[in-house]
């Protein structure tokens, strides 16, 4: 199995992608050992996405038959079918769908197909929006191909792990941070502020404190007055990215979960202080959980997620043919 981060710029028509372990990648192709049939994941931007949302209960405890393929594609096109009727522009096509939470009579289940009496659900439909669909189609022409929203294994995670529903994980990349709401476990929406790491390494160079940063951040020793010069220009970044996201507090019972991008040690002690000050925040730094060594890396975090539950994903997710 492969599975890639990936990103699409729309300008170039290039893909750039990562394996968490090689540097990015960036060509007109994707790499070729993909085409040999094995199973591959990308995980791609959640803006690529429309997502539908919801839970299901049915009892069929009297009834002759088991809950089939048959019952379950009938209810996507169902809820496909009321909510073409709720909007003026539906994504193009839909993508695949991801179902967890299962139950049967009250108990937990790995499996919902074929399964009698009291079951529940809960269902998410990926629709593809009309603006990257052609793009994606290159992605799809085998189907050992899979497209999968990139935090999706990342909010299960969290989800399973830590036991938490309502959260934003915020991520830090070069030229903008990232937020992504979620609410009753499943995406709420996505949001990007032009807040990123360039941006903060622009104000260290603006300030002529580049030579400073790197010793700081490398553990090299300095007394505390020069420390303080620099430590001045990171509270001026935090505290603007803190005003941008001020009413996170009061939609995600006061849990934000950092997915990656503090590879800077002194920063990041000053992140966590901030915002655990100024939002009542609980910080989270998802690769610690999985990788003492790990440095930090927005994407290679939602790779580690992934891979870490990948035998769930290829069991639950599934994606509709073209």
């Amino acid at each position: 199995m492969y599975t890639y981060e990936l990103r699409y710029d729309q300008k170039s028509r290039y893909l750039s992608y990562h394996d968490g372990l090689s540097p990015w990648g960036i060509s007109d192709s994707l790499p070729q050992h993909l085409w040999s049939g094995e199973q591959s994941y990308f995980l791609v931007d959640e803006s690529w996405f429309h997502v539908l949302s919801f839970s299901h209960d049915v009892d069929n405890t009297l009834d002759d038959k088991a809950y089939s393929a048959g019952d379950f594609y009938a209810l996507c096109d169902e809820k496909y079918n009321y909510y073409l009727t709720q909007l003026d522009q539906f994504p193009a096509k839909q993508l695949g769908f991801f179902v967890d939470n299962i139950t049967v009579n009250n108990k937990p289940s790995e499996f919902l197909l074929w399964q009698r009496g009291e079951i529940a659900f809960h269902l998410q439909l990926f629709f593809l929006q009309h603006s990257i669909s052609d793009q994606v189609q290159r992605l799809r022409s085998h189907d050992s191909l899979l497209v999968v929203p990139s935090s999706l294994a990342t909010i299960h995670y969290v989800k399973s792990t830590l036991w938490h529903n309502r959260f934003v994980l915020l991520y830090l990349y070069d030229d903008f941070a990232k937020l992504v709401y979620v609410k009753d476990g499943t995406y709420q929406r996505v949001e990007t502020i032009n807040l990123g790491k360039r941006k903060l390494i622009g104000m260290i160079q603006e300030a002529w404190l580049t030579e400073l940063f790197h010793t700081i951040e490398s553990g090299d020793g300095l007394q505390t007055h020069l420390i303080q010069s620099l430590e001045e220009v990171y509270l001026f970044y935090i505290r603007q990215l803190i005003e941008r996201i001020s009413g996170i507090s009061e939609e995600c019972d006061k849990l934000l979960l950092v997915g990656g991008g503090l590879s800077y040690p002194f920063f990041t002690q000053l992140f966590h202080r901030e915002f655990s000050q100024k939002l009542s925040a609980f910080l989270i730094p998802l690769h610690l959980w999985f990788d003492d060594n790990f440095h930090g890396n927005s994407a290679m975090t939602d790779l580690l997620c992934f891979n870490h539950f990948h035998a769930y994903f290829q069991k639950n997710y599934h994606q509709v043919a073209t």
